[in-house]
């Protein structure tokens, strides 16, 4: 949603902070906490606001401590991936202007996505008999924090072996060939994009995190000159809207 509805959203969850007794609802209050994080990571992304994401981070911080990971193993995995992803964002954000600054948040998030990627494969095992999509997405989380540092090579690994847990998940495959791309394995990243049947899906959310992806590697200052045919072969491109009278542009 847009930055001005999520912030709507935050003001409705901070009224309903100031009624619930943290001592007598601690999993309600802990909820609210979580999703008033999660949504001010995504403003403070959409805004370039710092300040947001380092507030939606003390709010996720609060709410893991509330989410005991023994007696409430499901909310605390949840908790620590949007953790983990508003260290990402932040550090995407700090990046732009003091990149030491943000090698230490990529770092904590790699932390944080390797204990879940243990503790997710652990529990899937247990249950199913094997590891599988939930498992996947962790990896890919994981591999994505080792982009940023620098780490390609374990990164494009960890992308494979989520490719293989995963084979439906098309926005796995696609970071999979952006990372063989930084390794300047071109014919890889081709071979893995092709082995689809068809382009990226349509769907919008994957064309947005696809795109996304693609930012954020330009933002670290990842650029290869395979990424804009990437973009032109596998993203459709926005369309101008009607004009007034119901004619194309």
């Amino acid at each position: 949603g847009s930055a001005e509805a999520l912030r709507e959203a935050v003001s409705v969850l901070d009224r309903t902070l100031e009624v619930i007794d943290r001592t007598n609802e601690p999993l309600n209050w802990a909820r609210a906490k979580h999703d008033s994080g999660w949504m001010l990571t995504k403003i403070g992304l959409l805004e370039r606001d710092k300040s947001a994401v380092k507030t939606a981070i003390i709010a996720i911080r609060d709410a893991m401590a509330e989410f005991n990971s023994d007696m409430l193993p499901a909310y605390s995995n949840t908790a620590r991936t949007t953790y983990a992803d508003a260290l990402m964002a932040l550090g995407r954000l700090e990046y732009r202007s003091d990149a030491e600054t943000a090698v230490p948040l990529f770092s904590q998030a790699e932390e944080v996505y390797g204990k879940l990627v243990i503790e997710t494969e652990r529990d899937e095992v247990s249950a199913t008999g094997s590891a599988g999509s939930m498992t996947a997405r962790k990896m890919s989380g994981l591999a994505w924090a080792m982009i940023a540092t620098r780490s390609f090579g374990p990164a494009c690994e960890k992308l494979e072996r989520a490719r293989e847990l995963a084979p439906q998940d098309e926005q796995i495959w696609v970071r999979s060939a952006l990372c063989l791309m930084l390794l300047s394995q071109t014919e890889e990243a081709n071979a893995v994009l092709s082995s689809r049947h068809e382009p990226a899906s349509e769907a919008k959310s994957l064309q947005a995190g696809i795109r996304d992806d693609v930012e954020f590697l330009r933002e670290l200052g990842l650029n290869h000159s395979m990424m804009s045919e990437f973009e032109s072969k596998y993203l459709k491109q926005p369309q101008n809207p009607p004009a007034p009278d119901g004619k194309g542009r």
